[in-house]
């Protein structure tokens, strides 16, 4: 988390949360920190924020994480790859974690995960952005 650029007190805020969805999700808690940390940047979501029922911004987005992995046909871990390329250009658009994952998880419910689910929706939200002449 240090590493992603958080602060003492957002990692302290938010290990705990970060720990239970590595716990839950069977992957090193290493994997799932980076997952959590680099998602949450691109789809611009502040370390240091919190939402609404006063929880951490964090331990949301580990709360969406979790749920997204346990109702469909995926894990954290492929969730993590799926966000890499995808979550920049959602989060450009305003895109909630809360719609990407839906939308990562109904396409893992589709069979179309990891790399291909992130290219997939890339390419599908860059021409929804600026659609071609085709």
């Amino acid at each position: 988390m240090a590493m992603a650029g958080w602060s003492v007190d957002d990692t302290l805020n938010s290990v705990s949360a970060v720990m239970d969805l590595a716990a839950a999700s069977g992957e090193d808690l290493a994997t799932v920190s980076d997952i959590v940390t680099d998602s949450m940047t691109a789809l611009g979501i502040a370390a240091d924020g919190e939402y609404a029922d006063g929880i951490s911004n964090a331990s949301h987005y580990a709360d969406v994480l979790a749920a997204t992995a346990t109702s469909a046909n995926t894990d954290v871990s492929t969730l993590g790859e799926s966000f890499k390329y995808c979550a920049p250009i959602a989060g450009t658009l305003g895109a909630s974690a809360e719609d990407l994952s839906i939308a990562l998880g109904l396409m893992a419910n589709s069979v179309i995960k990891g790399s291909q689910a992130e290219n997939s929706l890339k390419n599908a939200l860059v021409n929804m952005s600026k659609p071609t002449e085709a």
